[in-house]
């Protein structure tokens, strides 16, 4: 009888590496996982010397990982055993409260903290002279600082950090954000915030810059789902966020400029928007270098604005403040490049960065 389950046990288990094989073997292969929001690997190509060299190998196994077939219902199956069977507290990370997704906060890094504190107060000695007193530094907290108290899990000290940002910075005045957002503020899905709560936060920046907004907003809404970054990472089964965006008849005229690509574009990528990652709608996504033109502007000013993917909707409702407004993200260009693409002369300044990106980012020299 024994002999008799093992054999059995073994049958299956051929039968199954035999069934999955072949029919990974016969199916297409596909170009993107939607649900991870990333290309996937495609099979190498068979030559001698990519086997000699052992390059076939090593992208053969991530080729079969990716096109398993079943993949995605095997990854949303493995995050509900975890999490409802096994009680386990996240998903590489992620964890789950109420319906909301959060993210476990890194412990915090000073050293990190203080090297990008001193990247950015060369940039204000070296480039950014012209400006001086007009400079601000924008500090966003991160979502976990509204949820994983409640959620009981672990979160950095944001004070530790945003004391230690004002201890390290020179020459511009730290505002810190965390008061002016609450949990709303944020996708339950993503970590990013909603545009559409942030007109008074916009507003309330706008005046501390010294110019104004005419807060008169129309609230677009797109209607395919928004499945965030949190969502994809975790594989948690929730429900989708909506993407809505804000525009009125100056917005809708400013032209935003792309100098990686030569073209010019609008606030707004809807198009962008039904690409693997939906939140490019806005300023069409990771870029290094824009120029924003309005105009309808009566103000001659310019702001110059170091951002990482925060900026790319808070940024949009400053657009009726300036005549323009470049947007540098010194995570796809280096600083030392700086001066050959932009002319500083004295504009406004805007650091706007997220605690998270500060504290975890690892992009910046």
């Amino acid at each position: 009888m024994e002999k008799f389950r093992q054999r059995l046990l073994i049958g299956l288990l051929a039968g199954y590496a035999l069934v999955f094989s072949i029919w990974s073997a016969l199916s297409p292969a596909g170009d993107m996982s939607w649900s991870e929001r990333r290309l996937l690997n495609q099979r190498p190509v068979l030559t001698l010397a990519n086997v000699a060299s052992g390059f076939y190998m090593s992208r053969f196994e991530p080729y079969l990982q990716d096109q398993f077939p079943l993949r995605d219902n095997l990854r949303r199956l493995k995050a509900l055993v975890s999490s409802k069977l096994l009680r386990q507290s996240d998903q590489h990370g992620i964890y789950l409260y109420q319906g909301i997704a959060g993210k476990l906060e890194e412990p915090l890094d000073p050293a990190g903290i203080r090297r990008k504190a001193a990247l950015f107060s060369d940039l204000i000695r070296t480039q950014l002279s012209a400006s001086a007193g007009r400079i601000w530094f924008a500090l966003i907290p991160d979502k976990a600082q509204y949820l994983a108290s409640d959620a009981g899990v672990p979160s950095v000290s944001h004070q530790d950090l945003a004391d230690l940002l004002r201890q390290e910075l020179s020459g511009c005045t730290v505002l810190d954000l965390k008061d002016q957002l609450t949990l709303e503020h944020f996708y339950r899905t993503d970590l990013h915030w909603r545009q559409e709560m942030l007109p008074d936060l916009a507003a309330d920046l706008a005046r501390r810059m010294g110019t104004s907004l005419s807060e008169t907003w129309q609230t677009e809404t797109l209607d395919a789902p928004f499945h965030g970054v949190y969502q994809s990472q975790s594989a948690l089964a929730m429900e989708p966020d909506t993407l809505r965006y804000l525009t009125n008849e100056i917005l809708a005229a400013v032209r935003v400029y792309d100098h990686e690509t030569s073209r010019w574009s609008s606030l707004y990528d809807p198009a962008a928007a039904g690409g693997p990652d939906p939140y490019s709608l806005f300023l069409s996504g990771p870029k290094p270098l824009l120029t924003l033109e309005n105009p309808a502007s009566s103000n001659p000013r310019e702001l110059l604005v170091f951002r990482d993917s925060f900026g790319s909707s808070l940024i949009p409702l400053l657009a009726e403040g300036y005549a323009r407004i470049t947007l540098i993200d010194l995570r796809y260009l280096s600083a030392s490049r700086l001066d050959q693409l932009v002319d500083f002369h004295g504009q406004d300044v805007l650091f706007l960065y997220s605690a998270q990106v500060l504290n975890e980012g690892n992009f910046l020299p």
